[in-house]
């Protein structure tokens, strides 16, 4: 039906082929809406009788209000005239070959990119099982808060079944096919050459970066792929002024802004664009020519707004906000000129110099250019500015660390220039190069250097392209003799092919060489235990309550399809509960651990040899290290089912606050699998350094226990009694503990235990420290190197425990920056080592102590006391005669003389300058900013005090 309605409204291919494509997929959408509206999302045949019926209203309002445009003019039959046949079979002998290489990974690899893994397409099989788009419990932000339009399209696929996710790929092959076709067009459209043309749409096509997005399940590509279609039908309502292009206009730009929250970087450019437009036409168009241009564009808008903010509403609805800020510490914010510049001039070096390293794929010379870069080029590199390590030249081939090659450089030079050239014309073509580099300059503004987003720039990058097609049309705009600009050209059409080849045979996440040569192994694939696997399998309704907030759980949907997913913490008694922790937090509480994600946490798995109902069953481990994560399940209405030995268990989960200090007092336990049908009774018992226990609660069932356990406690003992005849059955011990990792920060000092530096650039040691804000400056106008904030009134720092250690070594430098005077607390294990008073907002406390290293672990705290200490004038002057003769002789009042001569003379003389506190008065910050730290560095020792 969305062909019969392309056709009657088309007569180029190419028209209608990109118009089936955009009433297709909005067809999906808007029936993806509906069905959420009525919670009935999960139905497959009801969804294809609503899009159905969707479909055949659309071609029932084509035929009754649209029409054909009209008879090409004259200037559009100079457009569509002879073709040339060479550049058209040069391009199809290129072009096809990455087309059946691209076909075979799609079809031959499961899925495997790392955000589709982790939220792209468990999202879709959340929305399946709750049946519509609203919010859902979950740790994954991504997954809820993110625009879902192109998610709706994969529910379209995987409603019927997982084993057809492999057609997901096919769409994006579609995407990007669809995206050469559109480049193609609005070149055309713009009486450009067929040659130009197809070199346009060829450059973009064989861009390794938008080659690797056509066989990932990303949204980057159809985001783009969108705003070319929307471009097309803009420039031809500009030649024809046809509703019908404007609605299509409309649908594509709702599309894409619907899809990727990125998008949103175009409203800067595209505010200036109006701007422009209005400002050059002020004179010349009246008000009510104004209006008519205007209504035509009631219609778009109104579907722009219905297919773009759906995804905001539903946020709305459920938080109050449109988008969450859990992603801010990515932002350059507060605004920073330091990041906007730093963030620019490594992504443009990045454009230009990351093709140098793409003639070899030895990591050792990738490394070398890495270190040459940041030794030459980026020498001053401030981490603080940046989210991630400084790699110019990233260190694997895949969709997410690969540029676009050459054609990065070139298409960036060609829209540069294309501004310069065309900022008085203002085309179709012009405006597009200039939401390009808008795009750019508003995302170096408003974000950090990241490593990871790479295929970010899809869109933008795009957008620019058609632009390169003027210097293939004109080489004179070269300015380079014409030898040289065929060279030129040629270098850069043989790099590219040889890109795009190289990458589809070599990247590590698809390869394409495994595929043509069976000696060649695949990429290993992600592995599922097998009792994972078989407990999946073998249930209609599975509930996940999931620790990670990047845990890749599709994998887990593909070995159980057919099922129904939904997410929540809380037990699904109708349901088998699948249940993550992570591996490293088991049978321990520690204390060093604060920055690390799974710092809230801890479980137990608890045998029940006498266990009368089904309990938890442990279904194996995914991951290593750190990274790793610990499966459980709880069959559903577990109550009523006997036990088995592989269900014996109970699952016994702490959880906690991130960050010292009180970091226990609010805790909550929960004892998962135990049942009242169990007849038992769970006693939570906290035992003290000195031996005694505490009783914190008792419980039947898997109720949640508020449990206030003070931070000195060593462990905690859960014991379980028969309820009939009093028996002790079983009993657990969680201890407190410090985690013993290979220690970062190492230094070369052989009598060093440990150096752990939380300022320097580099810090790998922040798992070590709670109450630190991350890195800021330098602020070279407040005088501030590299710092760090203490937003939280204690900065508490928890080293591991090691048999050589004799010696703790603190070294910091601080000061107040908001106050006036503050009193700083140093202590080790809770006691007092030391008391400063700080005075003056600029003057900086440096300090270096040294403590002897306690058995087992060692707590450092620089407390704020929030005493307000302020200066004794009276008693400076009483104690210091020459202070009061000299305050004298200047005729100034007593107190404010004392003042002055400190400030001027006292301080550097290194007089004593008495202090009194006020009683009754908090010296609280605002904002929570107590401290600056320059500098903050524990060392442990190996040699006595």
């Amino acid at each position: 039906m969305t062909g019969v309605f392309a056709f009657r409204l088309y007569q180029h291919s190419i028209d209608r082929a990109l118009a089936i494509a955009i009433t297709s997929w909005a067809n999906i959408v808007v029936t993806g809406l509906s069905l959420s509206a009525t919670h009935r999302l999960g139905e497959p045949l009801l969804f294809v009788r609503v899009s159905m019926l969707l479909a055949f209203l659309t071609l029932l309002l084509g035929y009754l209000f649209m029409r054909q445009g009209p008879n090409p003019s004259q200037q559009q039959q100079v457009i569509a005239g002879e073709v040339n046949w060479l550049p058209v079979i040069a391009f199809a002998l290129t072009i096809l070959p990455l087309v059946v290489a691209n076909l075979l990974i799609a079809l031959a690899y499961p899925l495997n990119n790392y955000d589709s893994l982790t939220y792209h397409l468990p999202r879709v099989m959340f929305y399946l099982g709750q049946g519509s788009l609203a919010h859902f419990e979950t740790g994954n932000m991504r997954q809820i808060f993110f625009p879902f339009n192109l998610s709706l399209l994969h529910l379209a696929v995987l409603q019927h079944g997982v084993i057809f996710e492999k057609l997901l790929t096919l769409l994006n092959i579609g995407f990007w096919l669809g995206a050469g076709a559109a480049i193609y067009r609005i070149c055309r459209l713009a009486s450009y050459s067929v040659n130009a043309s197809l070199a346009a749409a060829w450059l973009a096509l064989t861009s390794t970066e938008i080659l690797a997005q056509a066989t990932a399940t990303t949204n980057d590509l159809p985001t783009a792929a969108s705003l070319l279609m929307a471009a097309v039908f803009m420039q031809k309502w500009i030649q024809t002024r046809q509703p019908s292009d404007a609605l299509m206009s409309g649908l594509a730009l709702g599309l894409a802004f619907g899809t990727k929250l990125t998008a949103v970087f175009f409203i800067p450019p595209a505010v200036v664009i109006v701007g422009l437009f209005v400002y050059r036409f002020r004179t010349s168009m009246s008000r009510h020519d104004w209006a008519l241009q205007a209504r035509a564009w009631v219609i778009p808008i109104v579907i722009f707004v219905i297919l773009a903010a759906p995804f905001a509403v539903y946020n709305i609805k459920a938080t109050g906000h449109w988008m969450t800020d859990q992603f801010d510490f990515t932002l350059n914010k507060p605004f920073s000129f330091g990041v906007f510049w730093q963030t620019t001039e490594a992504y443009t070096l990045q454009f230009f110099l990351e093709p140098l390293q793409r003639f070899t794929f030895d990591l050792s010379v990738t490394e070398t250019l890495n270190r040459l870069a940041e030794t030459f080029l980026f020498p001053n590199w401030n981490p603080a500015y940046a989210f991630s390590p400084l790699y110019l030249f990233p260190p694997d081939l895949n969709e997410d660390h690969v540029w676009f090659g050459f054609a990065g450089a070139f298409v960036i030079t060609s829209a540069l220039a294309c501004v310069l050239r065309d900022r008085k014309h203002m085309t179709v073509i012009t405006c597009l190069t200039i939401l390009g580099l808008g795009w750019l300059l508003s995302y170096f503004a408003l974000n950090k250097w990241s490593l990871y987003i790479q295929r970010y720039f899809v869109l933008p990058f795009l957008l620019m392209v058609p632009c390169t097609a003027y210097y293939f049309d004109k080489t004179s705009a070269w300015r380079m003799p014409r030898n040289m600009t065929r060279i030129a050209v040629i270098a850069l059409f043989v790099t590219a092919f040889w890109f795009s080849i190289s990458y589809l045979m070599q990247n590590t996440a698809r390869p394409l060489l495994p595929l043509v040569f069976n000696s060649i192994p695949k990429p290993q694939k992600f592995a599922v235990p097998d009792e994972l696997s078989a407990a999946l399998s073998s249930h209609a309704r599975i509930n996940m309550s999931l620790a990670g907030g990047n845990e890749r759980i599709f994998p887990l949907m593909r070995v159980s399809a057919g099922k129904i997913f939904t997410s929540a913490s809380d037990i699904k008694k109708d349901a088998f509960n699948l249940i993550s922790k992570w591996a490293f937090t088991k049978n321990a509480v520690y204390h060093n651990i604060a920055g690390v994600q799974a710092a809230k946490e801890s479980h137990m798995l608890l045998p029940l040899l006498s266990k009368r109902t089904a309990g938890i069953e442990a279904l194996g481990t995914i991951g290593k290290d750190m990274n790793a994560f610990a499966y459980f399940g709880l069959a559903p209405h577990a109550g009523q089912l006997a036990a088995s030995p592989q269900n014996s268990n109970i699952l016994v989960t702490l959880k906690y606050r991130r960050n010292e200090p009180e970091r226990f007092m609010d805790s909550r336990m929960q004892l998962l699998g135990l049942n009242p049908e169990d007849g038992l009774e769970a006693t939570i018992l906290a035992e003290y350094p000195d031996g005694h226990k505490v009783s914190l609660a008792q419980v039947r069932d898997a109720s949640e226990m508020m449990l206030p356990i003070k931070s000195s406690a060593t462990r905690l003992v859960i014991e379980l009694h028969d309820l009939a005849s009093g028996l002790l059955v079983a009993r657990g011990e969680i201890p407190f503990g410090y985690l013993k990792a290979k220690t970062p920060d190492l230094a070369d000092d052989p009598n060093n235990v440990f150096s752990l530096d939380f300022i320097g650039k580099g810090t790998t040691s922040d798992n070590y420290v709670a109450g630190l804000a991350p890195h800021e400056g330098p602020y070279a106008q407040l005088s501030l190197p590299l710092f760090r904030w203490a937003k939280h009134q204690s900065v508490r720092i928890v080293s591991s425990a090691h048999d050589e250690l004799k010696l703790i070594r603190l070294t910091f430098s601080a000061r107040l920056q908001v106050r006036d005077n503050a009193e700083l607390e140093l202590l080790h294990n809770n006691k007092r080592v030391k008391l400063y008073h700080l005075t003056g907002k600029t003057a900086w406390l440096d300090d270096t102590v040294d403590m002897p290293a306690a058995p087992g672990g060692n707590i450092i705290e620089l407390r704020d006391t929030l005493a307000d200490i302020r200066p004794d004038w009276s008693a400076y002057l009483s104690s210091n005669p020459d202070v009061l003769r000299w305050v004298k002789a200047q005729g100034l009042a007593p107190e404010l003389g004392a003042e002055q001569h400190f400030d001027r003379i006292g301080r550097k003389e290194g007089k004593v300058l008495p202090l009194k506190k006020m009683a009754g008065i908090k010296n609280v910050p605002p904002e929570s900013l107590f401290f600056v730290f320059r500098t903050l560095q524990l060392v442990g020792r190996k040699e006595t005090p």
